[in-house]
C-alpha cells in the first residue's frame, strides 16, 4: 500500500514531498502524512514551527495556499529545518512571497538560486553522460536524484546530490566499460592507488572536474539486477 511504502522510507523527507505532489487532493493524503512524520520522530506536528514547515512542504508540492505567519524567529528556525531536510529551493517558491527578515529572505534566495543552477549542471552532466554510453551501444538510466526531479513541478528546485545511472552489462562488463572509455583506471578499480570505488552495485568515478561525484551501477540496488 501507498501508506506501507511511505512508511517503510519514513527517513526520507522526499518520500513525502512526491507523494503529496502526486496524491494531492486526495482524502487520504493529510492522514497518511501525519502518520508518516510521527513515525519519524523528527517532526512534531503539534509544535507551532513543525506545524508551519508542514503547511510549507505540501503548498510548495500541491499549489495550496500557503496561510502562514511566522515570527521573525520562526523564519530563522524555518529556514535551518529547510536546509536539515534538504528542501531549500523548494520551499523557496512559495516563502518568497511572504514578508521575512531582509537579510534572511537574501541567503535562502540565493541557496535557493544557487540549488537551480547545480540541477542545470547535474542535468547536463547526466545527458552526456547518457549519450556517451549511447555512443557505444549501451542503456542506461538515470536513477534516484536526477530522476526523481521529473516528480516535481519545478525539477530544478530539488536539492541536488550525486548523479546515479545504472549501465546494461553486469559488473565485470561494466567496470571494463568504464576503463575502455576512460572513466577510471584498473589500478584504480582494485583500490591499489587507495581507491575503493567498487561495492556491491555500482562504481563510484572520481569527481569530474566541475567536482560532480558520478555513480555508474552495474545494479540498480541491492536486490534488482535491471531497471529495464
Amino acid at each position: 500500500s501507498v501508506s506501507a511504502f511511505l512508511l517503510n522510507r519514513s527517513s526520507d523527507l522526499e518520500m513525502i514531498v512526491i507523494f503529496l505532489m502526486r496524491w494531492s487532493g486526495n482524502t487520504q493524503a493529510q492522514h497518511l502524512l501525519n502518520i508518516n512524520y510521527r513515525q519519524m520522530g523528527k517532526i512534531n506536528t503539534k509544535n507551532t514551527t513543525d506545524g508551519m514547515f508542514m503547511a510549507m512542504v505540501k503548498a510548495a508540492m500541491t499549489g495550496s495556499e500557503l496561510r502562514v505567519k511566522p515570527t521573525d524567529d520562526e523564519w530563522t528556525q524555518l529556514f535551518r529545518m529547510s536546509k536539515k531536510h534538504a528542501v531549500v529551493g523548494l520551499l523557496w517558491s512559495v516563502v518568497c512571497k511572504h514578508k521575512m527578515p531582509m537579510t534572511l529572505a537574501v541567503q535562502w534566495a540565493s541557496e535557493a538560486e544557487q540549488i537551480r543552477g547545480l540541477n542545470g549542471l547535474m542535468n547536463d552532466e547526466a545527458a552526456t553522460l547518457t549519450e556517451a554510453f549511447r555512443n557505444w551501444g549501451i542503456k542506461t538510466v538515470i536513477l534516484k536524484g536526477q530522476a526523481n526531479t521529473r516528480l516535481y513541478n519545478d525539477p530544478l528546485v530539488r536539492q541536488p546530490g550525486d548523479i546515479d545511472i545504472w549501465v546494461e552489462g553486469g559488473k565485470e562488463r561494466v567496470m571494463k566499460l568504464l576503463i575502455e572509455m576512460g572513466f577510471t583506471q584498473p589500478q584504480d578499480l582494485k583500490g591499489r592507488n587507495g581507491k575503493n570505488l567498487v561495492n556491491y552495485h555500482h562504481v563510484h568515478l572520481p569527481k569530474n572536474d566541475r567536482g560532480e561525484d558520478v555513480e555508474v551501477h552495474f545494479r540498480p540496488s541491492s536486490g534488482n539486477y535491471t531497471p529495464l
